[in-house]
């Protein structure tokens, strides 16, 4: 299978390379291709998968316009030069954060999307592109949730980054329930979907069948670097007063990592498991965390 691919080098990319995805015939689609309007799509690819895109904000300083252009823009031309060839299946790699930024119930592909950050209102325009200019073609758009693997960021490595400093946990009074999403498990579905001739086009949500509280992430990345954490039952009030200079003084706990760490967001992955008659995903969340940072 003949399998073009942008945003192979990134994190995204660089992680599904290590996995299922290496059995099949890939080309690199670069940004020079994307924006080049002579830039025809080989007759010979069987699937394109777009992966390329901005996620993380490590510097905080991005505007709308950053987000427009990575998610929206050059998906817009990927898709269109998708459209001008002959290859019939498309893989567009969205987000859960298209539909929001927190959900304590398990959210479905039904629901109705009111995304509140740049990141999620560019990845919902371009889903939005897309599904109005299917035609004939089969088109599938995954919305995994956070992604965990080799080279991991945002809050994951932040929770890393605590761990090593062999500290006591200071938010175990907080209990929430999230669903993460294993590269193991991205990979084992795209290469389904790779494979697959009678899987319908549409949405679908892409993650691990568990839902994790954080406190169990930071118990499991402790007990893989060899850290027995202790856990302290500090008042709530005092962790928001905390929170709250961390605001002010533009510390990397603040307000929106403190929602991420503390609130709840459950994702369903029944769909996509009822389409490949699945009863689970391959690997569980916490034994995927356990491996990923004890081989770190």
């Amino acid at each position: 299978m003949k399998v073009l691919i942008s945003g192979l080098n990134g994190f995204l990319g660089s992680n599904l390379q290590k996995h299922r995805l290496s059995s099949h015939d890939f080309k690199y689609l670069s940004r020079t291709d994307i924006l080049d309007s002579d830039y025809k799509i080989d007759k010979n690819i069987d699937v394109i998968i777009h992966l390329a895109g901005k996620a993380h904000d490590l510097k905080n300083n991005a505007q709308y316009s950053d987000y427009n252009f990575s998610n929206y823009k050059l998906t817009k031309l990927v898709y269109d030069k998708f459209l001008k060839s002959s290859c019939k299946k498309f893989i567009f790699m969205s987000s859960v954060k298209a539909c929001c930024d927190e959900s304590n119930d398990l959210l479905t592909e039904n629901i109705d999307c009111q995304p509140t950050t740049f990141y999620g209102k560019s990845k919902l325009k371009a889903e939005n592109y897309i599904l109005k200019n299917i035609n004939d073609r089969t088109v599938y758009i995954l919305r995994p949730t956070m992604i965990y693997g080799s080279s991991f960021k945002g809050n994951l490595n932040l929770l890393y980054k605590f761990c090593k400093l062999r500290l006591p946990w200071p938010l175990y009074n907080y209990e929430n329930k999230r669903s993460y999403c294993s590269v193991t498990n991205l990979s084992f579905i795209i290469n389904k979907l790779i494979d697959s001739k009678n899987i319908s086009s549409g949405i679908y949500n892409v993650c691990d069948d568990d839902l994790i509280s954080t406190n169990q992430l930071v118990y499991t990345i402790s007990k893989a670097i060899n850290y027995q954490i202790k856990m302290l039952q500090i008042p709530k009030f005092l962790i928001i007063l905390f929170v709250k200079t961390g605001d002010f003084f533009k510390l990397p706990i603040n307000s929106s990592n403190f929602n991420k760490l503390t609130g709840n967001f459950m994702v369903s992955n029944k769909k996509i498991k009822k389409a490949f008659g699945l009863d689970k995903m391959p690997l569980k969340t916490l034994d995927g965390i356990f491996l990923l940072f004890k081989n770190n």
